[in-house]
C-alpha cells in the first residue's frame, strides 16, 4: 500500500478524529492542529497501540520533512485534486438525477393524458360526445402545466451539467487525466 494513501486516527485532548491521510496530517500539523502529545493509531492497529507523535519519531521525521520539502505540496495537493474529483462525480450524478426525473416528469405527464383520453373517449361512446370534450379538457389542464413542470426540471439539471462541464475544464486544480476521468464518468452515468 502507498503510505500516501494510508489512513490514520488521530486524538487530541480526548477528541479522536479520523481517518486521516498523510496530506491531512501535514496540513493539520501546518495548522497547529496536531500537537507532539497526539496520539496517532497507524493503519491496522488498535486504541490500546496508539502512541504519542512525540514518542513516533518516525511519522514525525517524516512529516517534518515533507513540510520542509516541495513535496508537502505535491502529497497536500494530490489529496485536494482526490477531494475535487469525488466532489465533481457527486456533482454530475445529482444533475444527471434531475434531468433524469425531469424526463419521468414529462413522460408521466403525456401517459396520464392519454390515459385520460382513451377513459374519455370510452365514456363517450356510451353516452354522449360532451364526455369526450370534457376529458379533452381534462387530459389538458393536467398534461400541459405537468410537462412543461418537467420541461423545467429537465433543462435545471442540464444547466448543472452545463456549469459543472465549465467548471471541470477550467478547474487549475485538476490535471488532464483527471478531466477526462470526471468526464468520462459523466458520461457513463
Amino acid at each position: 500500500m502507498d503510505k500516501n494513501s494510508q489512513t490514520y486516527m488521530i486524538q487530541v485532548s480526548g477528541q479522536v478524529t479520523g481517518p486521516h491521510f498523510l496530506e491531512d496530517l501535514i496540513r493539520l500539523r501546518e495548522q497547529g492542529g496536531l500537537p507532539d502529545y497526539a496520539k496517532i493509531i497507524y493503519p491496522g492497529e488498535s486504541w490500546s497501540q496508539a502512541t504519542e507523535l512525540r514518542d513516533s519519531p518516525k511519522l514525525l521525521n517524516s512529516l517534518q520533512k515533507l513540510l520542509n520539502s516541495s513535496d508537502a505540496n505535491s502529497i497536500v495537493m494530490l489529496g485536494l485534486s482526490r477531494n475535487i474529483v469525488s466532489r465533481y462525480t457527486d456533482a454530475y450524478t445529482q444533475a444527471n438525477a434531475i434531468a433524469t426525473v425531469g424526463s419521468a416528469i414529462k413522460t408521466v405527464a403525456v401517459l396520464v393524458g392519454l390515459l385520460i383520453l382513451i377513459i374519455g373517449l370510452m365514456i363517450a361512446a356510451s353516452t354522449s360526445f360532451y364526455a369526450f370534450f370534457i376529458a379533452v379538457v381534462l387530459a389538458c389542464i393536467f398534461t400541459i402545466p405537468t410537462y412543461i413542470l418537467g420541461i423545467l426540471v429537465s433543462a435545471h439539471g442540464q444547466t448543472q451539467l452545463a456549469t459543472l462541464d465549465t467548471a471541470v475544464n477550467s478547474s487549475r486544480h485538476l490535471s488532464n487525466d483527471e478531466v477526462a476521468e470526471i468526464l468520462s464518468k459523466r458520461f457513463n452515468l
